[in-house]
């Protein structure tokens, strides 16, 4: 599962990825379209003012011709244009492509042009009075440049034509505005990052806080509050809730624990004296018959203990201390203490545990562990086993009670740890809930499955001490 901080660096990210891919297809299409055509049309108006200078009648290839007075004429003007406009080159060629004139002596007057960049129908097109142009290309110096062929007419027959070499100069300003916008995306990126992860640790920080106060809820400390509740945003509005939430259950908690500890209280002092009257009933009574009567009722007695003591530690639970102890030895004392139980139901305990040392409070776990096994021998049929396992698997210690018996509804699954939840005729629904409690108090978690065997298995994972 992805977090808020990584979403939204992603989200982020995207967008300005997406802000760079538009603003470059703009510049290198858009943009670039527009100036292309701009200079294109700049240079043409400026062949066909040039061409308008030219006298048709002194485009010639006579021999001397490049001496005479005209001809330096002519060459002087374009030179003053070429340099005005800063143009790479402009050659003067009849309509025989023989050159006239070359302002950078390449070609001299009568030469033929052999670099004709133009296709057949395009120099069709220029007979017929219409400018053209080359195809882009890079020149010696490495820069992009075009060459445009400008028609010289006279009395609507082409009489020359005017080649004029430019470079393609708006290319080095769309590098350098690509460039710059790239540094600038690249500075807005790193500030926008920065306050983007400032932003959500602000949202994140108080959710992860959150999340943690409310496992400690969930772990039955209800004296946690939650804070932010100054804050005027959702955060605030949700811890409100939150601790308005947690005032009701806490008291409900404390009502339902008050009452249990009434109802145990009173049951607990007429169930004494009652005890007491049917041990010493039991010591003077002779008829066998009598005396099973009575033994009947103590130990009915005894379940009502259990009962009352149920209702006793769930009104006030026990602290627990965590200190580092043996498992396996806890989980030896367990069995050793319902073993007797099952023997009555002929059950055996088929165990492999294997040592590891934990933080937790020995007498509570020895109480999660002996809750655990007798529902097992009260489900399990007579003579299935009670298999227990424990095993150090990814780094956690593992411990399983597997029964054969009928399993639990799956609609019940969900209910099992609540208090006062019993699907059993005698029951009081708090033996689970408080073995949920003290095991979450060991900052542990149990769980609860029927497998295709048709067994059901508790699982608990505790922390391995000492990083074993």
């Amino acid at each position: 599962m992805k977090s808020i901080k990584f979403k939204t660096l992603f989200l982020i990210l995207l967008i300005f990825f997406s802000l760079f891919f538009i603003q470059w297809f703009v510049i290198n299409f858009f943009i670039r379209a527009t100036l292309e055509r701009q200079s294109n049309d700049h240079v043409i108006s400026l062949g066909k003012y040039i061409a308008s200078t030219i006298n048709a009648n002194e485009i010639q290839t006579l021999p001397e011709y490049d001496k005479t007075k005209t001809y330096g004429n002519i060459k002087s003007s374009l030179m003053n244009i070429s340099q005005l406009f800063n143009l790479d080159n402009i050659i003067l060629m009849d309509i025989n492509k023989r050159v006239i004139i070359d302002l950078k002596d390449h070609f001299k007057n009568g030469d033929e042009y052999l670099f004709i960049d133009i296709n057949d129908n395009q120099f069709r097109h220029l007979r017929q009075g219409r400018e053209q142009m080359s195809t882009l290309y890079k020149n010696i110096k490495g820069d992009y440049a075009e060459n445009f062929y400008i028609p010289i007419r006279r009395n609507s027959k082409l009489k020359g034509v005017l080649l004029i070499f430019a470079s393609v100069k708006y290319f080095g300003f769309l590098k350098i505005l690509n460039r710059n916008i790239f540094y600038i995306f690249i500075l807005f990126m790193v500030i926008t990052i920065v306050s983007s992860y400032i932003f959500s640790i602000s949202i994140t920080k108080p959710v992860i806080k959150l999340s943690k106060i409310l496992n400690d809820i969930g772990k039955g400390n209800l004296n946690k509050a939650i804070p932010y509740t100054k804050r005027r945003d959702e955060i605030g509005i949700l811890a409100e809730s939150t601790n308005e939430m947690l005032k009701k259950i806490k008291l409900k908690d404390i009502f339902m624990r008050k009452l249990s500890a009434s109802l145990a209280h009173e049951i607990r002092n007429p169930l004494t004296a009652i005890k007491g009257n049917l041990m010493l009933l039991k010591r003077f009574v002779q008829n066998e018959e009598e005396k099973d009567m009575v033994e009947d009722n103590l130990n009915e007695v005894f379940a009502l203990e259990n009962l009352v003591n149920d209702f006793m530690n769930f009104a006030k639970p026990s602290e627990i201390h965590l200190l580092p102890i043996e498992i396996e030895k806890i989980i030896t004392k367990a069995l050793n203490e319902t073993v007797l139980l099952a023997n009555q139901k002929k059950i055996e305990f088929k165990s492999n545990i294997k040592s590891a040392m934990i933080k937790g409070d020995g007498n509570h776990l020895k109480r999660v562990f002996v809750n655990l096994l007798k529902n097992a021998i009260e489900a399990s049929p007579i003579g299935e086993p009670i298999i227990i396992k424990g095993d150090i698997v990814n780094g956690k210690y593992e411990l399983t009670f597997e029964d054969h018996g009928p399993g639990i509804a799956k609609e019940d699954m969900n209910s099992i740890f609540e208090p006062f939840f019993t699907t059993k005729a005698m029951g009081t629904g708090l033996g689970l809930p408080l073995v949920k409690e003290i095991i979450e108090k060991h900052n542990s978690r149990i769980f609860v499955e029927n497998n295709s065997k048709n067994t059901t298995i508790f699982k608990i994972l505790f922390d391995i001490y000492g990083g074993e």
